[in-house]
């Protein structure tokens, strides 16, 4: 994941992780220029659809 964002400005303001029953959770908060939205929501989206994850940006 750290690889999908380098290419923008942003800033991770928290990290929290559960491991629980094999799976991971993870939550970040991010802070970005909004006019990068949907260029960031569109590279995650792509990075990690060759796990089997669920990916939810609020």
């Amino acid at each position: 994941m750290d690889e999908t964002l380098k290419p923008f400005t942003l800033s991770i303001l928290d990290r929290q992780e559960i491991l629980m029953a094999g799976r991971m959770i993870l939550a970040l908060e991010i802070e970005l220029d909004p006019a990068h939205l949907d260029a960031v929501e569109a590279d995650l989206l792509k990075a990690l659809d060759k796990f089997d994850v669920a990916c939810e940006l609020l």
